[in-house]
């Protein structure tokens, strides 16, 4: 499964399956976001895919503190 979040992690968009990174960019420019970051987590002794839209690009401390938050493998995707 995958975590997906939009607008920076503010709306939650749910659990959904795994998909390969062409639908999640689609979904992404769907939902009028322009930047998507995909990465990972761990949760109960269990790694999940995390993919997170936003419309501001973030700066290297923005995902220097998702990463200490957990947020870990942070790719960042132009939409």
């Amino acid at each position: 499964m995958t975590i997906v979040y939009k607008e920076g992690g503010n709306v939650y968009l749910g659990q959904q399956p795994d998909q390969k990174l062409s639908h999640w960019i689609q979904k992404g420019q769907q939902e009028g976001q322009k930047y998507m970051y995909k990465g990972y987590r761990y949760f109960s002794n269990q790694k999940e895919q995390v993919v997170c839209y936003t419309t501001e690009k973030w700066d290297g401390c923005e995902i220097e503190r998702r990463t200490r938050n957990g947020f870990k493998g942070i790719k960042t995707y132009i939409l």
